[in-house]
């Protein structure tokens, strides 16, 4: 059976791809997880731009919240 999410995944920026297997994985299903874990193989991203693009999304998201709890 093929994953449901794979075509979902395979329109993901390869920033995206990282966000979700990264800061963003508790917000996603196993499936989901396996889609994006295998676009970023077939895409062939290199595993060391995970830890720069890991460090934005908490720096944005650390941002938001900031904002957020000003208003």
């Amino acid at each position: 059976m093929e994953n449901q999410f794979k075509k979902v995944m395979s329109e993901r920026t390869n920033d995206e791809l990282i966000e979700i297997v990264t800061t963003e994985k508790d917000k996603y299903n196993s499936a989901a997880i396996e889609a994006a874990e295998s676009e970023i193989a077939k895409r062939n991203i290199d595993t060391n731009l995970f830890e720069e693009i890991k460090e934005k999304a908490v720096t944005e998201k650390q941002k938001k919240e900031k904002v957020d709890s000003n208003i």
